[in-house]
């Protein structure tokens, strides 16, 4: 028995499909005609292509044994969720500790993204923080739970808390991969391929107590995975649901359509990370409903649905916009229009990047150039009065960010006494004094 060797995990998109090494970044993209097999790699289970496992091998990507926690995701996720667990950790039972590492290992362990389908997952911390709030069994009682979608492997938790818990997803990968790590650790929980299109089953419907849900950030979304949901909660059950800030209206809109009394709004309490084991700046608010005597589902449970938009967020997401200031420069002799475009050319022609259009304005102590690309723009702007240059650029990839940086620090600002920055969704903002 062979599995893939820790670091790597399979990134499955619309028109390419890669092998991500998650140390350096290297990316190898993949044949179609592999996928089932590497698959089959991801979760540990026999793979009848000798020539397939050849080759992996004299690549270094196989080890023996049965599939296992990744220790270099594991290490990844766990730095990230320190950022926030620190906080109340202190606070946990170690029923609760333990449902954290049983989470944390289950992401450790998932070795494949499904991008087509919106597979954006949450931190480990905010999937145990998402089962505190259904609660431990010991404390509230067993409930019944079902995950209308589970990405996220919020079931793991609610599972180790002693919840009676289904998964519900039409991920094949995943739905495997959940069935095998329960087994493995002795949850109670059970995987259903289920296609929210279709009606919901019989002996689903009106089945649980709660139900927690992770759309995509759209009308279309939020009406058919709330109607779903609903249709399986017993009267006056319960159920949480992610809703991007932006898209807080169009929620309220929906849930007031279906008469669904909102009992809990927890502002930014999701926090994702991407397929290469990086943190996402997306981030979506919790929401707490409950099944009122006149709450009407938009579909109903033996009703088929056919919406067009289920993995499009309904708000335009803008890229990023870098700002970088360089204060106290070397010597402003340097600074000067034809420098400045010798600069910004040589970075352009670095990173393969197109001039549109060019504008270079100056006066006598200040000046500022913008040139137009096909990605977005890059600007410099230099006051030799202050002795500071900034560069801005739209939208930020950190290639072109990297090069400028080491561009402008050996040009104007060979020693730096300390560096800052700020981050938002729209932008990143770099100092170094």
């Amino acid at each position: 028995m062979v599995h893939l060797k820790n670091g790597y995990v399979i990134s499955i998109g619309r028109k390419k499909s890669k092998l991500l090494h998650i140390p350096t970044g290297s990316q190898t993209e993949l044949s179609f005609v592999d996928l089932q097999s590497l698959q089959a790699l991801a979760l540990g289970r026999p793979v009848d292509d000798p020539t397939l496992l050849t080759r992996l091998s004299q690549e270094d990507l196989l080890v023996e044994g049965p599939a296992t926690t990744d220790d270099v995701l594991r290490e990844r996720l766990r730095r990230f969720d320190h950022l926030y667990l620190a906080s109340y950790q202190h606070t946990l039972s170690p029923r609760e500790l333990r449902a954290y590492e049983l989470i944390l290992a289950a992401h450790a362990r998932r070795k494949q993204f499904y991008m087509m389908l919106g597979q954006c997952p949450v931190l480990p911390e905010t999937a145990l923080r998402r089962a505190l709030l259904v609660g431990d069994a010991e404390k509230v009682g067993a409930q019944r739970v079902v995950c209308v979608g589970d990405d996220d492997l919020v079931s793991i938790g609610l599972a180790a808390l002693g919840h009676e818990v289904l998964s519900c997803d039409i991920d094949e990968y995943l739905l495997k991969f959940l069935g095998d790590t329960a087994k493995e650790f002795e949850l109670n929980l059970k995987v259903r391929d289920l296609d929210l299109r279709d009606p919901v089953p019989p002996e689903l419907q009106g089945a649980f107590d709660v139900f927690l849900t992770d759309p995509m950030s759209n009308r279309e979304c939020f009406e058919l995975f709330l109607s779903r949901g609903l249709e399986m909660l017993k009267p006056e059950g319960r159920g949480f649901c992610a809703v991007h800030g932006p898209t807080s209206a169009i929620f309220r809109e929906v849930a007031a359509q279906m008469k669904l009394p909102l009992v809990h709004w927890h502002r930014r309490h999701n926090r994702y990370y991407s397929h290469f084991m990086k943190l996402h700046r997306y981030e979506s608010d919790w929401i707490e409903v409950t099944k009122g005597p006149d709450t009407c589902a938009r579909h109903g449970a033996n009703e088929f649905a056919s919406p067009l938009q289920l993995y499009r967020e309904d708000c335009y997401q803008r890229p990023i916009t870098l700002l970088e200031f360089y204060d106290e420069i070397d010597d402003t002799r340097y600074a000067q229009p034809l420098y400045l475009e010798m600069l910004l050319l040589g970075l352009m022609d670095h990173m393969k990047l197109k001039e549109i259009d060019r504008h270079t304005h100056y006066a006598q102590d200040w000046t500022a150039i913008q040139i137009t690309t096909r990605e977005g723009y890059l600007a410099l702007h230099v006051d030799r009065n202050r002795r500071q240059i900034t560069f801005n650029s739209y939208p930020l990839i950190i290639e072109v960010e990297e090069a400028a940086r080491t561009l402008l620090m050996n040009a104007y600002k060979r020693k730096g006494s300390e560096a800052f920055s700020a981050t938002s969704h729209e932008l990143w903002d770099l100092r170094i004094r």
